[in-house]
């Protein structure tokens, strides 16, 4: 559990993605500008939980999630999909209990699911024991996620390659927010080069410039 010290301008381009996020995280702060009451209200009822980044290997996902940390100020645990999956009945579960538990004891905070295709996938009626326990930890992961009070600043990122498999409870309204960070195209790159130059105070070739 940690306070990370990547901010946004440490990611170059991206400016769309960067405006979305910087939406939700207003939504998710009760900002709800010029809005009456009703529409305030049914509004808080569907902020949401999360957000789901996607897109191909190698874009930046988890560095999205660490800016966000820094942007609130959150601590974040970063937690690989796989590792939770257990080999005794109930533990995975358990173990998606104690990463909520921590980031509520630790709030206001961030907790990312790198490959989260591998935990919430379709869940479907399969009666063998992996069919079941991969069942019971997306019915944990949903059950954690409704449970945040409005006093809970518990922010859930979840990163994936496969959208397409992700089980539809988590994209309804009020859960996760699916976001694409596709590849950078070739603004995005030169403002990547620019950020490693000044990194690493690499002085700007012809070549560079080019």
């Amino acid at each position: 559990v940690q306070i990370p010290d990547i901010t946004f301008d440490d990611i170059g381009g991206y400016e769309p993605v960067k405006a979305k996020i910087d939406e939700v995280i207003r939504l998710m702060s009760g900002e709800f500008d010029g809005a009456d009451e009703k529409t305030e209200r049914i509004a808080r009822e569907l902020v949401p939980r999360g957000i789901l980044f996607h897109g191909p290997p190698g874009t930046g996902k988890t560095l999205f999630s660490k800016a966000i940390a820094n942007r609130l100020n959150a601590t974040i645990q970063i937690v690989s999909g796989p590792e939770i999956m257990g080999r005794y009945v109930g533990e995975s579960e358990e173990r998606v209990r104690r990463i909520f538990a921590v980031a509520r004891k630790n709030a206001p905070a961030v907790i990312v699911f790198d490959e989260f295709d591998s935990i919430a996938f379709h869940r479907g009626g399969e009666e063998d024991g992996a069919g079941r326990a991969s069942n019971a930890v997306v019915a944990q992961l949903l059950t954690e996620m409704d449970g945040f009070r409005s006093d809970q600043q518990v922010l859930v990122v979840a990163t994936t390659n496969r959208p397409d498999v992700i089980d539809p409870a988590f994209l309804r309204p009020s859960r996760l927010t699916p976001i694409e960070i596709p590849l950078p195209d070739d603004a995005a790159r030169r403002r990547i080069v620019d950020i490693y130059l000044d990194r690493f105070a690499i002085a700007r070739t012809a070549d560079v410039e080019g």
